[in-house]
């Protein structure tokens, strides 16, 4: 009975503007970074309150997402664009050349900690198949899905990441968090709001492995020299 009440609540709660009543009040609080260029979003705040404003969101989504869908391969597919907005997108620049070490690589040979901003959308369009911009692209077949937009989130970049950034958070990974202007009505919490946009433009994930490289032809050997399974565009 209990749980049957908890999927009703579930059922009826759409986005986070749903269950909070409101969308992102304006002006943020005093204090927090809003240069959504820099600590309020693409890069890694340095101040624990604009950290920690960022993260109340991330924390809202998973304490109110319908995880029997979002951590479900089979209603949900994720995929992620190589070097989509830095153009990095070689194999080298994920596993860099003489310090990446074959079958001891985060993300391939076990699960990498360091959260990844992907794609996604509902898996019943298609998989591998459906994605449209032909540009080398990750399946995976493990992950975890800590946040999830219908719009771009502006997460920080792992490429911004300094090395106190590194260090400090070198136990769990480095996280991803929402900007700090983002709106609780892109953030879907269930199946039918996603189903309404009919794409995520973005879904970060953590505890992910790889499970197939979508790549041109000149990443064949490296992805060879990895282990990693391949498909040519």
């Amino acid at each position: 009975m209990i749980r049957q009440l908890i999927r009703e609540m579930l059922l009826q709660e759409k986005s986070l503007y749903s269950v909070l009543g409101h969308d992102l009040q304006v002006p943020l609080p005093q204090g927090v970074d809003i240069d959504t260029d820099k600590g309020g979003g693409l890069e890694y705040p340095q101040d624990k309150l604009t950290a920690e404003f960022r993260r109340d969101k991330k924390k809202l989504w998973n304490q109110h997402a319908d995880h029997s869908f979002f951590q479900d391969p089979k209603k949900l597919f994720v995929f992620h664009y190589l070097g989509h907005y830095s153009y990095n997108n070689r194999l080298e620049d994920y596993f860099p050349r003489g310090s990446t070490v074959p079958g001891r690589v985060p993300g391939i040979d076990f699960p990498s900690r360091n959260e990844l901003s992907c794609f996604g959308g509902p898996a019943k369009y298609g998989g591998a198949e459906s994605v449209t911009l032909r540009m080398p692209f990750f399946t995976f077949k493990k992950r975890r899905v800590t946040f999830a937009s219908v719009e771009d989130a502006a997460t920080e970049r792992l490429s911004n990441a300094t090395p106190a950034d590194i260090d400090k958070h070198r136990g769990s990974g480095l996280p991803k968090r929402p900007n700090v202007y983002i709106g609780y009505k892109y953030i879907p919490l269930d199946e039918e709001e996603v189903e309404k946009f009919r794409s995520l433009d973005e879904v970060v994930i953590d505890n992910w492995v790889i499970d197939t490289f979508y790549c041109e032809e000149s990443d064949v050997e490296y992805a060879l020299d990895l282990g990693l399974k391949y498909e040519v565009l």
